[in-house]
């Protein structure tokens, strides 16, 4: 049967606890939600334990009607040590999956509250919260990071440094880098500081192979980039020379792959007619009239320096 676990008053809990098993499934800050008229408990019928802060009491009412088997709603205030102690002491190792309804703003869960709550062999996924007023700034950062790296010096050294790292510092007063060099950032309680640090960096290298080093051109710059990242969209007003030049350069990128498939099917006799847009000029591009006789739509490319 189900259970609901209400640690925001403390030992206010069934008489009998629900038999702790082991490799549960965990979803966090879920089992007060309702999206598109889906409770957060049917949405999310692979999971085990839900917790959750459960301020919309209608909607947590909701979720709990809608609970099936032996699924376990937990409200509790994550802030409060208390409460998180006793959810910590109470299902010690009992999961083998924890993961986060990115619905909305998340909190950050502790590491070293991951590393109890985690049975050997255990795995958890997207650790790092959501804030949704400052993703607006992030997402613009991104933008002119990846596509046009002209920030300011201030700017670029705190793109250095995971938020976490930066808290820390603003905190003592100090450096993201005299933070991470102290004696004291090795105690275990910044365990989860220097994990999301380093989660920070291999995202970094995975957008940008060589970060946080950037190319002398733009061009260079976006050679650097993966299909993924010069993919995405462009979240940021950019000038309309750059964007001109970025639409010039996926252009010659695409022709330059159409002429290698048609080199590698160079039998077939068959001619490839494209017609597209480029900045504010449209254009019809034969590339390819037939084997022996290739034009190919060659934009103008030049360097466009960063500086």
């Amino acid at each position: 049967m189900p259970h609901v676990l209400d640690y925001t008053k403390m030992n206010v809990h069934p008489d009998q606890l629900p038999p702790i098993r082991t490799g549960l499934r965990l979803m966090l800050w879920a089992g007060d939600g309702e999206h598109n008229d889906v409770t957060d408990v049917v949405r999310l019928r692979g999971y085990d334990v839900f917790l959750c802060l459960g301020i919309q009491k209608e909607i947590l009412q909701r979720n709990i009607d809608r609970m099936v088997g032996s699924q376990t709603l937990c409200i509790i205030n994550m802030r409060e040590k208390e409460q998180m102690t006793e959810f910590c002491r109470e299902f010690a190792g009992a999961f083998s999956h924890i993961d986060s309804d990115y619905y909305g703003n998340t909190p950050s869960l502790p590491m070293n509250y991951y590393n109890m709550l985690l049975g050997s062999g255990g795995m958890a996924r997207n650790t790092v919260g959501i804030n949704g007023i400052i993703m607006a700034n992030e997402d613009m950062l991104n933008t002119v990071e990846l596509f046009f790296p002209a920030l300011d010096e201030k700017t670029k050294q705190r793109r250095f440094w995971d938020k976490a790292v930066i808290a820390v510092a603003s905190r003592d007063d100090l450096s993201p880098g005299e933070v991470w060099s102290s004696s004291g950032f090795s105690h275990h309680y910044y365990d989860y500081v220097r994990e999301a640090q380093d989660r920070f960096i291999t995202w970094q290298k995975q957008r940008n192979s060589v970060w946080p080093s950037y190319k002398p051109t733009l061009v260079e710059q976006w050679e650097s980039l993966g299909a993924d990242v010069l993919a995405s969209r462009i979240s940021l007003p950019i000038a309309a020379e750059h964007l001109e030049h970025f639409s010039a350069y996926l252009t010659q990128k695409i022709v330059s792959i159409l002429e290698d498939v048609h080199a590698r099917s160079v039998g077939n006799g068959r001619g490839l007619l494209r017609e597209g847009y480029c900045g504010s000029h449209s254009y019809t591009a034969k590339c390819y009239q037939a084997p022996h006789d290739r034009a190919a739509f060659q934009p103008n490319r030049n360097d466009w320096p960063l500086h």
